[in-house]
């Protein structure tokens, strides 16, 4: 059976209300949201239980070592905590959400981020497509290459 396609706007909609911490001033503090019961509740809400959450680099594979893939909020979570162990600080800070087909909603970010044992300020450019079906977002690519986020959604 085929899933059932949101309205156009429905998955940016769904997206908007997922993403909505880091529209706010300054952006989403992942450091503290990654412990916070209201952000485990919206990532509950919009996120399938069996949705891929990936951590891509360009030409295939995951960040780093990173155990991936990983499912669902949990999976969510599990990913983003592994990823922040080697950082002192870390904000994302949305610079653009564009609407990528029927199924799929691009979001444009800048990355903020110190690493552990280092004065240095990390600015880059990254973001993440999401996959919404049947009410959910149902599959997560994130990228640290704002240019690998907008081809995954067919933008370039």
């Amino acid at each position: 059976m085929a899933e059932a396609r949101p309205p156009h706007g429905e998955a940016t909609a769904i997206v908007r209300e997922l993403t909505a911490p880091v529209t706010v001033p300054g952006g989403l503090d992942l450091k503290r949201a990654i412990d916070d019961p209201e952000f485990h509740a919206l990532l509950e809400r919009h996120i399938a239980p069996d949705a891929p959450v990936l951590f891509e680099v360009p030409g295939g594979g995951f960040v780093g070592a990173m155990a991936g893939p990983f499912h669902g909020p949990p999976g969510y979570l599990a990913g983003w905590r592994e990823w922040l162990q080697a950082w002192e600080e870390f904000r994302i800070e949305e610079k653009e959400l564009i609407t990528a087909g029927e199924l799929d909603v691009a979001l444009v970010v800048t990355v903020t981020g110190r690493l552990r044992g280092s004065d240095a300020i990390v600015q880059q450019p990254g973001g993440a497509v999401y996959t919404v079906a049947s009410g959910q977002v149902v599959k997560i690519q994130q990228f640290l290459d704002e240019s690998q986020a907008r081809a995954a959604a067919g933008l370039t």
